[in-house]
């Protein structure tokens, strides 16, 4: 093969290692600092949040998030059954029990309708982790029917519907900079809240479960640091533990990363777009072989990979030979979770059904349309792709 284009492929290049090495040189302290606030600051404007908190991944966003959320062992949680791993595990993690709900077809998002039955025939569900799978964004009706939630919005930067941008939804919202994403700060994430008091808690969780909120060098951010106490005893808020936290925060030199990668963030999006509109054009017409993506009416996604539904024949045909012609393809994340081994011997709840989710599993995949592949090679992937859905797919 002459070249391989990969689902994703960081834009990574002098701006992001200068900054690295100012951060480097010139940061008293490289754990999480001044960068970091100015990073999540940065962030928030951009989604309309107004406490985040930057961590080390995007899964560990969701962690903290989902700790945030105050659910107890044994509470039911609704959540799609085609997600990623990272989503899933917080809550058997945590002993929740999930409730799966199908995906509508070519969404590859939560079903609305069955989100509101599951909420009438099971009153005990106590919140839920929905994702924008693949940055579509889900109805957001669903929302307000939820005192505690977590918006997994980490494939959906820059993903908005009804003019509001996605991240800005649950109670708490999570973003991934993981490279395969929109932006990248090498690894990282942010998990953010509009609610003053569930930031305050994200921070603790990501910051070893202390009840202190003092950045790296600072000592008494409260102002009454050695007025506390424990049990009558006198104790420094720095060493007293809230919660069973983690140490999951960012770092000075990823926020520098970040802050970089901000700066060219339209231009990333408007290339996704324009990849996505290449490909969906082009497969279009192949309708009767293949379930396109949909959205929303409302909705404008910037996609994470373009995916396809096969509605007949070889998956693994097709894969495989995009693969050799140069074309990278990745499955949908989990297909259908509860086929998993990690969901063996769990308990949880699939009201309706997982029929969709088994279509997902069995014949979707995904192809590259990020904002590193040029309109040239975009339009490459849509002859390689298409030849292929001609050659191996078939009519249902």
């Amino acid at each position: 093969m002459d070249k391989y284009i990969p689902v994703y492929q960081p834009d990574f290049g002098h701006q992001e290692r200068s900054a690295i090495c100012r951060a480097a040189h010139t940061c008293e302290f490289l754990t999480a600092n001044r960068l970091c606030t100015l990073f999540e600051n940065e962030v928030g404007k951009l989604v309309g949040r107004r406490y985040n908190v930057f961590t080390n991944t995007g899964s560990s966003a969701v962690l903290v998030a989902v700790a945030s959320q105050h659910w107890t062992r044994g509470d039911k949680i609704i959540t799609p059954a085609v997600t990623f791993g990272t989503t899933l595990s917080p809550l058997y993690i945590y002993g929740f029990v999930p409730v799966f709900i199908d995906v509508i077809p070519g969404t590859y998002n939560v079903d609305p309708d069955k989100v509101f039955d599951a909420l009438d025939k099971h009153p005990d569900i106590a919140g839920a982790v929905i994702p924008h799978t693949l940055g579509n964004p889900v109805y957001p009706g669903i929302w307000s029917r939820f005192e505690r939630s977590v918006e997994d919005a980490c494939d959906a930067l820059g993903s908005s519907i009804g003019g509001e941008k996605c991240g800005a939804f649950g109670v708490v919202s999570t973003l991934s900079f993981f490279p395969a994403h929109h932006m990248t700060t090498i690894e990282g994430g942010m998990a953010m809240t509009n609610y003053p008091i569930v930031g305050r808690d994200l921070f603790r969780f990501a910051n070893w479960g202390r009840d202190c909120y003092c950045r790296a060098g600072e000592n008494s951010v409260c102002r009454k640091r050695f007025e506390f106490d424990l049990d009558g005893i006198p104790y420094d808020h720095k060493y007293i533990f809230s919660y069973p936290g983690f140490n999951v925060r960012g770092d000075e030199l990823r926020a520098s990363v970040g802050l970089e990668q901000l700066k060219k963030l339209k231009g990333y999006e408007e290339n996704r777009r324009r990849n996505f509109a290449i490909l969906d054009k082009g497969l279009r017409p192949l309708d009767d072989l293949i379930i396109p993506p949909t959205s929303l009416p409302a909705a404008d996604p910037c996609w994470f990979s373009y995916p396809i539904t096969l509605k007949g024949g070889n998956r693994e045909a097709i894969t495989e030979e995009l693969e050799a012609s140069g074309v990278a393809t990745r499955l949908i994340f989990m297909g259908n979770a509860v086929r998993h081994p990690m969901s063996k011997g769990r308990e949880y709840v699939a009201p309706h059904g997982l029929e969709h989710s088994d279509e997902v599993m069995r014949n979707a995949f995904s192809v590259g349309m990020n904002h590193t592949i040029d309109e040239e090679t975009a339009y490459f992937v849509l002859r390689e792709v298409s030849n292929c859905l001609k050659k191996h797919a078939k009519r249902a």
